[in-house]
């Protein structure tokens, strides 16, 4: 069985985003392929820098959150555009 993780890239509660996310992932034919929608939300990020990696190694959150997208067969991305590119919460995640 093929498996696809969902997520949007908005950290807002009431993303459309999102939203559409679990739409798409209701219609994916799920008795030949897994559906796992995510809300990056539940994966807290901090901001990267040497500093931190240093002192405090890679957050569980996220370690967990690769292990996730190394599983995976496939990806299903919304994310809302801000001034031209990805939200600051997508770029830290």
């Amino acid at each position: 069985m093929k498996k696809i993780i969902a997520f949007s890239g908005s950290n807002s509660p009431n993303s459309i985003n999102q939203q559409l996310v679990h739409i798409v992932g209701k219609y994916i034919n799920q008795s030949e392929i897994e559906v796992e929608i995510l809300n990056l939300r539940d994966y807290p990020a901090v901001i990267y820098g040497i500093e931190e990696e240093t002192n405090n190694g890679f957050p569980e959150t996220m370690q967990d959150l690769h292990t996730k997208i190394q599983e995976a067969d496939g990806f299903i991305v919304s994310s809302p555009e801000h001034n031209g590119s990805m939200p600051a919460f997508f770029k830290s995640t």
